[in-house]
């Protein structure tokens, strides 16, 4: 099942053009792992997507790179990208929530290294929010939530008080 902030990384991939498939699974020694999001856009590049949105765990250093390594360099996860969208360039990316400015700085650095992006939930929700039309309704439900959010805030409503 795809977790609620895949979901939003999903429709905003998906609204810059990519065509994804989630949750992909793959072995690992003694088990199974997956990848959150894989897929491809119209101009035929790759893209991967390892998301990490939990909303009462801020991710460390540490735990930052062994995510930004496992994406670069883990020949397991490359070979079974490479069997799902094929060999091609790849855009590598990793989502993180509750992100400090120190530990930010430090996994910015070593993702760029390995070639792997950073985008924080809360810039990435920002601007899916951003791109939504109030105009007609949305058949999919997290984005026809999310333009309620948003017609509520331009009408310069509080939607709940205790936040």
């Amino acid at each position: 099942m795809i977790e609620p902030g895949q979901v939003i990384v999903q429709k905003w991939f998906e609204m810059q053009g990519y065509f994804l498939q989630t949750n992909v699974k793959y072995k690992v020694p003694r088990n199974y792992s997956d990848i959150d999001l894989i897929g491809i856009n119209k101009n035929g590049e790759g893209l991967v997507v390892e998301v990490k949105s939990w909303v009462q765990y801020a991710i460390g250093v540490k735990e930052g790179k062994d995510l930004i390594r496992r994406l670069s360099s883990n020949k397991t996860l490359s070979r079974k990208i490479e069997r799902t969208i094929g060999k091609r360039k790849t855009k590598k990316v990793l989502v993180l929530t509750q992100l400090s400015k120190w530990t930010m700085a430090k996994l910015d650095k070593f993702a760029k290294a390995r070639h792997v992006q950073i985008v924080t939930m809360d810039n990435l929700l920002t601007s899916l929010i951003q791109h939504l039309d109030l105009g007609p309704s949305y058949d999919d439900e997290a984005l026809q939530v999310l333009r309620i959010i948003k017609a509520y805030k331009k009408r310069g409503m509080t939607i709940v008080s205790a936040i």
